[in-house]
């Protein structure tokens, strides 16, 4: 378990798709830090604005991280997302609640040859509703990321 404690960096590929609105991907980097508390805090600068993702994490085996995450960190990020499209194509979002149908959060496989991570892939699914330009609407939407570890950057975990 002393091996996984600290921070290791991390890159982000989210994506969004709204049903009959957009589709769009991102890239950011950031990092991942695991704490003794088995707590673990996601830290991403999106272009210069920065997410925190909080959740809890196990090791199964010491060969796989199992992560449970906070769904409203992402819902947030999600909300920003969609508010940001809209404004640039002249629209005005408010209002915005979410009906999930299915939150996943992929295991980490560890490689203890190397003492590296591997890849997570979280994925949200369900239904946004909305007042756009002041007319109630509900679609089915789409959110996946793929987080890939790089090199452990510190034995110290990020200072929450």
């Amino acid at each position: 378990m002393e091996e996984i404690l600290g921070r290791w960096s991390a890159t982000y590929q989210p994506s969004l798709k709204v049903s009959g609105y957009f589709s769009d991907r991102s890239f950011s980097e950031g990092d991942v830090s695991f704490y003794s508390s088995f707590d673990l805090m996601a830290y991403e600068d999106d272009n210069g604005t920065i997410r925190i993702y909080w959740g809890a994490f196990l090791l199964e085996n010491g060969k796989k991280i199992i992560s449970q995450m906070n769904i409203n960190d992402f819902l947030d990020a999600i909300t920003d997302w969609i508010q940001e499209t809209a404004s640039g194509e002249g629209h005005t979002v408010t209002d915005i609640t979410y009906d999930i149908s299915s939150f996943k959060v992929s295991p980490c496989k560890i490689n203890q040859r190397k003492m590296s991570l591997g890849k997570v892939k979280i994925t949200i699914k369900g239904r946004v509703s909305a007042q756009v330009n002041g007319i109630p609407q509900t679609k089915r939407f789409s959110y996946k990321s793929l987080v890939t570890f790089g090199p452990k950057i510190s034995d110290t975990p990020r200072h929450p």
